[in-house]
């Protein structure tokens, strides 16, 4: 393919892959604060991994979808609030359009927390109704499954970035200083059991709560003094993105993917189909 992206490509390109293949990555993101980060940064996150992904798998990126319920981090000034029941429905009219036109092996992609609300119940849901079944991808949970962990993740934020071509969007240190607002140091009283079940994405013991001051999500500092030491820690971010790709074997996922549909079709709804919903 001349390009993953599929907005930037021709209506004759994107029917020439649909005659071989039906692979659509959306990575779904928020706009919200995140310290010293631009307020994207686990959209961009996804976003880079969805390209990493559709390349290797020959697939399509669906982009520019970035807003969403943010959860906590609905105090910051910048963030952007969507409930989640449009948020369902936002990606329900998406993914009707897709099916329409022939993409038949959705995969979304999130690096947001509360993400796995709006995207989980949106997949059952939609599975109930089409008899489609699509793929979430957590990219905690799939960097866990390829051995990597907090450190690695830093990293391949600041390389996600490069590999969109907007490393300068982030602060090194000291830009940021004529800005600089003070915390007031008021943390939320979350129960300590469930912030240890968050990285997790749990389901048990869950509640709802906003933070109490924007020091609790994200780093209060640039994440690199240096515009050289911002550009090191982009090429070690992007080493790693190779090697978890490389890891998770994702065109393995999206085989499964299509023999679970093959069955629902073929044999669940051929023997069930008269009494599902």
């Amino acid at each position: 393919m001349r390009l993953r992206n599929m907005t930037a490509l021709t209506n004759d390109e994107v029917e020439w892959y649909l005659q071989r293949n039906d692979v659509m990555f959306v990575p779904v993101g928020t706009v919200e604060l995140h310290g010293c980060m631009p307020m994207d940064v686990e959209y961009t996150l996804v976003e880079a991994l969805a390209y990493k992904l559709a390349e290797d798998c020959d697939g399509l990126v669906l982009p520019h979808l970035a807003y969403f319920h943010p959860g906590a981090t609905t105090i910051g000034r910048g963030t952007v609030y969507m409930s989640m029941r449009h948020g369902m429905e936002y990606l329900k009219n998406i993914c009707d359009s897709l099916v329409r036109q022939g993409f038949r092996r959705i995969v979304f992609l999130s690096a947001h927390g509360p993400s796995f609300q709006t995207i989980m119940p949106f997949l059952t849901e939609y599975f109930d109704d089409k008899k489609i079944p699509f793929f979430h991808g957590d990219l905690f949970l799939l960097a866990d499954e390829a051995g990597m962990g907090p450190d690695e993740i830093d990293d391949m934020m600041v390389g996600a970035y490069k590999l969109m071509n907007r490393l300068n969007e982030i602060p090194v240190e000291g830009e940021l200083e004529p800005y600089a607002l003070p915390d007031s140091g008021e943390k939320t009283p979350v129960p300590e059991f469930m912030i240890k079940l968050m990285p997790k994405r749990a389901f048990s013991y869950y509640t709802a709560w906003y933070y109490g001051d924007k020091c609790e999500h994200g780093d209060s500092r640039p994440v690199c003094s240096s515009e050289e030491e911002l550009e090191k820690m982009a090429q070690r971010g992007i080493k790693y993105f190779d090697t978890m790709v490389k890891r998770l074997r994702f065109s393995e996922k999206l085989d499964a993917l299509r023999a679970l549909d093959a069955f629902t079709r073929d044999t669940v709804l051929r023997r069930y189909g008269e009494w599902l919903p």
